[in-house]
């Protein structure tokens, strides 16, 4: 909610895998700035990115701002020792790191092709990536969600070099690092980030 109230726009779509979050999310977009819908979407699989796109023009006429935030977060340490005998007790499994690089990394991936495509066919402007504060430091217990964000930090510069080569001139890539923002996903964090 915090990025849609800083939107001055005529149609919104919001995406999400969580029922009762896309229409809680809809309501207070339509409640604050103006007209919103939502749709299920599973970033990870490319016909939900396409549905979603295809929907989001449907919708709202063009797609000119996109922010591609689907995240999770699977805490964990990489190795944790027993504070007994220093043995490891348990690790990071593969498939938590996994299930993080699919949704963070992946899912952000998809959700910028299927829009920049869309964009450059149609002559629409503007991409937008967001990346989290986390990319500069890394946080401890997060290396699943610390590799995610900083890799998707690089790629504002490493889509304007991509752009720029092939002179697409009307689409911007750009990153914000909002720091920790009051979601659901973030409460645990502390009070004033639920």
């Amino acid at each position: 909610m915090a990025v849609a109230d800083l939107l001055f726009a005529t149609a919104i779509l919001v995406a999400f895998s969580i029922i009762d979050q896309l229409d809680r999310v809809a309501k207070e977009i339509n409640a604050a700035v103006g007209r919103a819908t939502g749709l299920k979407t599973d970033v990870t699989k490319d016909a939900d990115v396409e549905a979603l796109m295809d929907k989001t023009v449907e919708f709202g006429g063009s797609i000119n701002f996109v922010v591609p935030s689907a995240g999770i977060i699977r805490d964990g340490q990489m190795i944790n020792t027993d504070k007994e005998t220093g043995k490891v007790k348990k690790v990071m499994s593969t498939d938590a790191f996994r299930l993080v690089m699919e949704v963070n990394l992946i899912g952000s991936f998809i959700v910028l092709r299927e829009v920049a495509k869309r964009m450059v066919d149609n002559g629409w402007i503007c991409v937008l990536c967001t990346i989290s504060s986390v990319n500069k430091c890394g946080q401890a217990s997060q290396l699943n969600y610390s590799s995610t964000k900083v890799s998707v930090a690089l790629w504002p510069k490493s889509l304007a070099g991509e752009f720029h080569m092939k002179k697409i001139k009307d689409i911007r890539a750009g990153g914000i690092a909002p720091g920790y923002v009051g979601t659901t996903g973030g409460s645990w964090y502390g009070p004033g980030c639920s």
